[in-house]
């Protein structure tokens, strides 16, 4: 009785293991790799009971089951493999993606700012760079509250409301401190490095500007940013667009 329990263990165990992970492969829609290693275990499990039958001779068994183990084990490999790769390539663009929209939304504040004071977008980020860290915006903030039945101006003519005017320069005005504290702190801020995509030698965002004309005839400036080397070019991040007045980007929280 223990000769034959010693015989077909091996059988029972590597056979079982092997339907079980066949089934399971089938079932759950695992890679090619898993199925056939599944199934060159169940191939073990057969010679091996061909063997101990004496239907083969224990020589071949052997280096017929070593073979069929290591195509097992290398199938195995190649199919955590590849299941970990796409793994690792979400987690890395999750990582680049994240970097990319912070700072497309800096170089949309940048615009905005340049687009208060100018009327118009600039497609240069050299001008981009200098308007930031040399020049001032105009900042109009009011005082006093409008009543239901009065507009704006009727208020301030009769000195109910007043506006005080002042220049604050850019990185007062729109990089302030609230800003900087919620902006992602592993993206850092300067100037001029608002023209790099991060995560790449240098590669730069490529910002161009348009005017479009309106139904009514009116004259829009617009403004478009996008990632010129995208790490999955599926999925080409950018703000703005040349064909519509819209400031928001393509990523799924402005969608």
């Amino acid at each position: 009785m223990k000769e034959i329990v010693s015989k077909f263990t091996p059988v029972v165990l590597i056979g079982g293991f092997g339907i079980a992970g066949l089934l399971f492969s089938l079932s759950d829609g695992q890679g090619s790799y898993f199925t056939i290693a599944t199934a060159s275990m169940i191939l073990i499990s057969i010679v091996i009971l061909l063997n101990n039958l004496h239907i083969i001779s224990a020589k071949a068994s052997k280096v017929v089951g070593a073979l069929l183990a290591v195509v097992s084990l290398i199938l195995i490999y190649l199919n955590v493999n590849s299941i970990q790769e796409p793994l690792e390539f979400r987690k890395e663009k999750e990582k680049r993606y994240s970097a990319v929209i912070q700072r497309l939304k800096d170089i949309r504040e940048a615009q905005l700012a340049y687009h208060r004071k100018y009327n118009k977008y600039t497609s240069n980020f050299d001008t981009l760079a200098h308007f930031i860290k040399n020049e001032k915006v105009e900042v109009i903030r009011m005082a006093g509250d409008v009543p239901d039945t009065l507009t704006e101006d009727e208020a301030l003519e009769r000195g109910i409301i007043s506006r005080d005017t002042s220049f604050l320069p850019v990185t007062e005005y729109v990089f302030n401190k609230e800003y900087m504290e919620s902006r992602k702190k592993n993206v850092k801020f300067h100037p001029d490095s608002l023209r790099y995509v991060p995560y790449t030698n240098k590669a730069e965002f490529d910002m161009y500007t348009n005017v479009i004309i309106r139904g009514s005839g009116m004259e829009v400036s617009v403004f478009q940013v996008e990632d010129s080397k995208p790490f999955d070019p599926e999925e080409v991040l950018r703000v703005g667009s040349l064909d519509e007045p819209t400031t928001s980007g393509n990523w799924s929280s402005e969608k």
